[in-house]
């Protein structure tokens, strides 16, 4: 009786773990999965701008420009967007179309998702920069 009290205990922690683990890899959630650093929520929120602005479509990148884009021409295609966050949802980023670069004071490259500039935070702004801010992430909400 308790071999199998222990095995029936063992089996549940080991499904219990498992099932969170899937949560975060999922991200089925409204918000970012709990344990992320600052970093992992940047991504997070990209993905899942990427998911809000085009769902299970086909989406890629033109590295040059840094503009996730839908995939429709093979000209404009340097690559698929791989989302780390395969089906995050409700982004607390936005994108936000713009007559000027809100960043071309600053010496980094603003990301664009779909010809539109993304913003992630009040007057913050989603770029590449050349001076990687923390454990060497390229990506960073920049201040305009």
């Amino acid at each position: 009786m308790r071999k199998t009290t222990l095995v029936i205990a063992i089996t549940s922690t080991a499904l219990a773990c498992g099932i969170g683990l899937t949560q975060i890899a999922r991200s089925d959630s409204l918000s970012a999965p709990e344990g992320l650093s600052p970093y992992g929520r940047l991504i997070w929120n990209l993905d899942t701008l990427v998911n809000d602005q085009y769902g299970g479509e086909h989406v890629c990148m033109r590295a040059k420009r840094f503009a996730i884009h839908r995939c429709r021409s093979a000209i404009h295609i340097d690559g698929n967007y791989r989302a780390t966050f395969a089906n995050a949802r409700h982004s607390h980023f936005r994108a936000l179309a713009r007559s000027s670069n809100p960043l071309r004071l600053v010496n980094v490259l603003p990301i664009t998702i779909g010809g539109r500039y993304i913003q992630c935070g009040a007057g913050r702004w989603l770029a590449i920069t050349n001076a990687p801010a923390g454990w060497g992430e390229a990506v960073y909400c920049v201040k305009a």
